[in-house]
């Protein structure tokens, strides 16, 4: 989760209900994302996952009998879900099944209170980071399934896992072109819970409030930088990334916006510069200080925006932002629509704050 983390912030089984039954098919949620497809029958449930990069690769689960031959069989059960992203334990805390959560990555990344006392407690195993973590402490944990963001395909350890009985299941939520397509993986979560009810009430309330939210965007002419530097290279939202549209739908005028990628930007410090003579406007920088920012990005201070704009970051609370971003993609977007119009409002900001 550590890796997940240090990329995100810089740009960025198991309930008790049943499998759906047949004649209870209930009326399909309208889709924005094209990764994620799920699809009720008679039969069961068919979760059918595309990698963004391959799409001739597709990982197909199914919950019910007699399923298609080359899917997955995955049951909902109470508990055993191990899940390496902090979205992920955001999106089961808004489902109320914290306790279907058996593993996590790294406690040090963990928001929600309930499962930092099941942490504690020892009723929740921390495995370490995402990309590197204990094969003996998953068993230990007695999961039955691990969620991950395939940020590289698939996990390295996926073949021994599966002789070991355990089914991983890849998350893509962080290469959607739009928030709600990012929040629609909650409906997986509920279908793995058995909350595919509740998941799809809550998906559609999310979509409800969005719109509303985006209805009230006024566009701006302040020229808005993104992200910051990590290693040798400057980190941003691309141009068809669920973190632009955000921007976009908020009325942020920011100038990477015709880049292209769903993912993020890796750009030299230099080509950066080029940009920054008119940017009065630095967003999610990575830090909740301007000495942090220096600190880590020395070359920063010599930015125009630095001394002379406003910087605004969600980094005083990381955790939370990451947990419940996802599921909040209202709350977001009037952040920035009020961080925007300031430069007017009076308004709370939700996850944001001023960067001195």
């Amino acid at each position: 989760m550590k890796s997940t983390f240090v990329v995100l912030s810089l740009f960025l089984f198991f309930g008790c209900s049943q499998v759906t039954k047949p004649g209870n098919i209930s009326q399909k949620p309208p889709s924005f994302s094209p990764w994620l497809s799920i699809t009720e029958s008679e039969k069961g449930v068919l979760i059918s996952i595309t990698n963004p990069d391959k799409i001739t690769e597709k990982f197909d689960y199914f919950i019910g009998e007699n399923g298609p031959a080359n899917a997955t069989n995955i049951s909902v059960s109470q508990n055993g879900l191990a899940v390496l992203s902090s979205t992920h334990v955001g999106m089961l805390g808004l489902l109320n099944e914290i306790n279907a959560i058996s593993a996590v990555a790294d406690k040090k990344y963990i928001y929600n209170k309930e499962l930092n006392d099941r942490i504690n407690k020892g009723k929740v195993v921390s495995l370490g980071q995402e990309t590197d973590f204990s094969v003996d402490m998953l068993l230990n944990s007695n999961s039955k399934l691990v969620v991950y963001s395939a940020f590289s395909g698939k996990l390295a350890i996926d073949n021994k896992l599966k002789k070991l009985g355990i089914i991983t299941i890849p998350n893509f939520d962080w290469r959607e072109t739009h928030p709600l397509g990012k929040a629609q993986w909650l409906l997986l979560f509920g279908y793995l819970t058995g909350k595919q009810d509740l998941a799809k009430k809550e998906f559609a309330a999310i979509v409800k409030r969005y719109n509303e939210v985006k209805s009230q965007s006024k566009k701006s002419n302040v020229k808005t930088l993104v992200g910051n530097l990590a290693g040798d290279f400057w980190y941003a939202p691309a141009g068809e990334s669920y973190n632009a549209t955000l921007l976009k739908d908020a009325g942020v005028n920011y100038i990477f916006k015709e880049s292209k990628g769903t993912g993020s930007l890796s750009l030299t410090l230099e080509s950066v510069f080029t940009k920054l003579d008119a940017v009065s406007l630095w967003l999610n920088p990575g830090f909740m200080s301007k000495e942090l920012i220096v600190a880590s990005n020395p070359k920063a201070a010599y930015f125009p925006v630095y001394s002379k704009g406003e910087i605004y970051c969600y980094a005083y609370d990381m955790n939370r932002f990451w947990e419940l971003s996802a599921v909040q993609p209202d709350l977001v977007l009037s952040d920035l629509q009020q961080i925007i119009d300031k430069f007017n409002s009076n308004k709370k900001l939700h996850f944001y704050k001023r960067v001195e």
